[in-house]
């Protein structure tokens, strides 16, 4: 895959993204993490992300609600159905990001691992941007050495997905998040007045 992702790769690269290795994401390459860009220490909580919020122009809706103990629950609603998502908000290196993936609790059966995906998230006033790891920068990074060879994997989808610790991949991220081309176009949602 090259160029800019779709309307279609940036609705699975979203929230949705999560939910690729239980195979219920719409087509397309993404990034997976199997650890969380989060830990204890570095969770935060933003009441002002709790709320409704609309993608007119891909016709999706995030409902976010509060979750357990510092998460927030997202219901991630677009024209296949409403997938629900557990997430976290995380700063690195001085951008928040937001870890999502599939809602926790649920019981998806024993080959199926939920993983995580990760976004910039951008907020101002009513406005929210979502932006994802690219996969065509990633998989490049992966193939030139910029990912060590034993953090990362390829399946047939050419689905990228990262094996690193917490520890080492908010490292990575860190050095790495003012790269060119490291994110996909964002996804921009406004919020919808209660």
């Amino acid at each position: 895959m090259s160029g800019a992702p779709s309307a279609q790769g940036r609705r699975a690269r979203a929230w949705a993204g999560a939910l690729a290795l239980a195979a219920l994401a719409a087509p397309g390459c993404i990034v997976v993490e199997l650890a969380p860009l989060y830990d204890e220490r570095t969770i935060e909580f933003e009441d002002s992300l709790l709320g409704t919020w609309t993608n007119a122009e891909e016709g999706q809706t995030l409902v976010v609600a509060r979750g357990q103990w510092r998460s927030y629950a997202i219901a991630w609603t677009d024209g296949q159905g409403t997938q629900a998502l557990t997430a976290h908000l995380t700063r690195v290196g001085g951008e928040r990001f937001v870890d999502a993936m599939p809602a926790a609790g649920e019981d998806r059966g024993p080959l199926l691992v939920g993983g995580h995906v990760v976004a910039r998230l951008r907020r101002a006033a009513n406005a929210l941007t979502l932006e994802m790891l690219y996969d065509g920068w990633m998989r490049g990074a992966a193939r030139r050495g910029a990912l060590p060879r034993r953090h990362w994997a390829l399946d047939e989808r050419e689905t990228l997905l990262l094996t690193m610790s917490t520890a080492d991949l908010r490292a990575w991220l860190a050095r790495h998040v003012a790269d060119d081309g490291l994110f996909a176009p964002p996804l921009s949602f406004e919020r919808k007045p209660d």
